[in-house]
């Protein structure tokens, strides 16, 4: 998988380590298709993935799990993946606050029947991945969900396997995922969060250079832009003496900082903006280098040694003209 489907899917791409429970292979019946999640809730497909893993786990310890705790505690469900929904009176609810783990399909501006089936094929092999570490057998992604009661086909627009959750389109009217991965990051970029996200953290690592270089705090923004770390000052961020990132009082992105704090903050573009906020560092970073010293850095290690960076950067790499560009595969492609 190249692209950023959300968190949880790419953080799937490092195995995750969990605990041995010692389960049996699951009885390989007929599926029964589970139905889609038709309640309105804020985030449709955390739900899908909560129910589609309490059948799971039904199907395979023969009672249901009493409330999250107990899907957690046997390993079912990783801590390292936080879904929006709970377990209420043995049934599946969404929850009001916190960020959706996995991204919905259906709010992007795609065909709405290719979307859905990506929506539901999404659950389905994210479900039986989880299945599989469960059981500690060879990772499966529809089929292992199929054998635990788990079913939200029929799949006829995409194919699909057990390890990519973009597939490859049957119907040539559905979008490829250079197509749905274009049409997140466009969704990203228009959110009200994402230039938000952006200043900050862009402010934040131009902070970190500045003291890597200087030895000594900014006393404030025109600082940073003066000696290179910045274009230009933001208005709805501020420098604190201690140099921490801190929103102005009344400023367009005071309730997204507001929001974030108290968990509701939006993941995909937070996604997005890191990597525009990385972007920008280096290209700012290789500026400041070239005002410096009149030619441009030959690598990042030389932008590191010289202060501008704090370290390499993972997600882009600069060319000899001193441009920057996404490392192939990487999640900023």
């Amino acid at each position: 998988m190249t692209r950023r489907v959300a968190s949880v899917l790419v953080a799937l791409a490092t195995p995750l380590v969990l605990v041995s429970c010692g389960a049996s292979t699951p009885d390989v019946g007929a599926p029964q298709a589970q139905p889609v999640a038709t309640e309105s809730w804020r985030c449709p497909k955390d739900v899908m993935l909560l129910e589609s893993l309490q059948t799971a786990y039904e199907h395979i310890e023969g009672r249901p799990a009493a409330n999250v705790e107990e899907l957690r505690s046997s390993g079912l469900l990783p801590d390292e993946v936080g879904v929006a929904a709970t377990i209420a009176d043995g049934a599946v609810v969404g929850t009001e606050s916190g960020p959706c783990e996995m991204h919905v399909y259906a709010d992007l501006d795609l065909d709405p029947g290719c979307a859905a089936e990506l929506d539901r094929m999404n659950v389905d092999i994210f479900t039986g991945l989880l299945v599989s570490q469960y059981l500690g057998v060879p990772p499966g992604g529809v089929e292992q969900a199929r054998a635990v009661g788990v079913d939200h086909g029929p799949y006829v627009v995409y194919s699909w396997d057990e390890y990519t959750f973009i597939a490859e389109p049957i119907d040539p009217s559905c979008p490829d995922e250079d197509a749905v991965g274009a049409a997140m990051d466009e969704a990203a970029s228009e959110s009200e969060e994402y230039p938000c996200m952006t200043a900050r953290k862009t402010l934040e690592t131009a902070t970190e250079a500045y003291v890597a270089q200087s030895g000594g705090l900014p006393p404030d923004q025109r600082t940073l832009v003066d000696k290179g770390f910045l274009r230009e000052a933001y208005d709805d961020y501020d420098l604190a003496p201690d140099g921490s990132v801190v929103v102005v009082t009344g400023s367009e992105c005071e309730q997204f900082e507001q929001e974030e704090s108290s968990g509701g903050a939006a993941s995909d573009a937070s996604a997005a903006s890191d990597c525009d906020a990385a972007r920008m560092t280096l290209e700012v970073a290789a500026e400041a280098y070239f005002a410096q010293t009149g030619g441009p850095p030959v690598d990042e290690q030389t932008l590191v040694d010289a202060g501008f960076l704090r370290d390499q950067m993972t997600e882009f790499d600069l060319l000899p003209d001193g441009s920057v560009t996404a490392v192939p595969g990487g999640r900023c492609v």
